[in-house]
C-alpha cells in the first residue's frame, strides 16, 4: 500500500503507525484505522427500522461504543482470512475544521485494543498464565524442599 500520510507532521505520522503496528496482531489490514471502509453485505447487518437497531448477524461480540467499528468488524466478523481488499487513497492535509484525535480518544483506543486481544487471545493468554503459575509453585517447592542445600551453596559463595 503506498504511503498516505507523506504530508501529515511528523508526531501525527508517529502516531498512526504505532496505531496501526498495536493493531497489527489482531488482522492482516494494513490501515485497520481507516473510518472509511466498506465490508460484503452478507457479513453485515439486519436492519429493523421498527427501533433503528442494527443487529450483526454472524459477527460475534461487536462492541457498539467502541472506537473503531472497522476494526471490530474485521476480527469478529466471520471473513475468510483472505476477504481483505484494500484500495488505496489518499486523504489532503486538513484544510478546516479540527482533529478529532485527543488523548481521551487515543486511551479510548488501547482500551479497545486490550478488549480486542483479550477476546481473541484470551485462552493463550490464560494458558501462558497458567504455565507460569505452576511453574513458580513447582519452583517454590523445590527451594522449600532444598532449602538446605541453598542455604550450604550460599556460604560456600562467601
Amino acid at each position: 500500500m503506498e504511503k498516505t500520510n507523506v504530508k501529515w507532521p511528523v508526531h501525527r505520522r508517529v502516531i498512526s503507525t504505532g496505531a496501526r503496528l498495536l493493531a497489527r496482531p489482531l488482522t492482516s489490514a494494513s490501515d485497520p484505522m481507516s473510518g472509511f471502509f466498506g465490508i460484503h453485505k452478507k457479513y453485515v447487518p439486519s436492519y429493523f427500522p421498527n427501533n433503528l437497531t442494527v443487529q450483526f448477524t454472524q459477527a460475534s461480540d461487536l462492541n457498539p461504543h467502541g472506537f473503531k467499528i472497522a476494526l471490530d468488524l474485521l476480527l469478529k466478523s466471520p471473513l475468510p482470512i483472505d476477504g481483505i481488499t484494500e484500495v488505496p487513497f489518499s486523504f489532503g492535509t486538513r484544510k478546516e475544521g479540527e482533529s478529532k484525535l485527543t488523548g481521551k480518544v487515543m486511551l479510548r483506543y488501547l482500551q479497545q485494543l486490550g478488549e480486542l486481544y483479550w477476546w481473541k487471545y484470551a485462552g493463550l493468554i490464560l494458558s501462558f498464565l497458567l504455565v507460569f503459575v505452576i511453574s513458580l509453585l513447582v519452583i517454590g517447592i523445590q527451594l522449600y524442599i532444598h532449602w538446605d542445600h541453598v542455604r550450604l551453596l550460599r556460604s560456600i559463595k562467601q
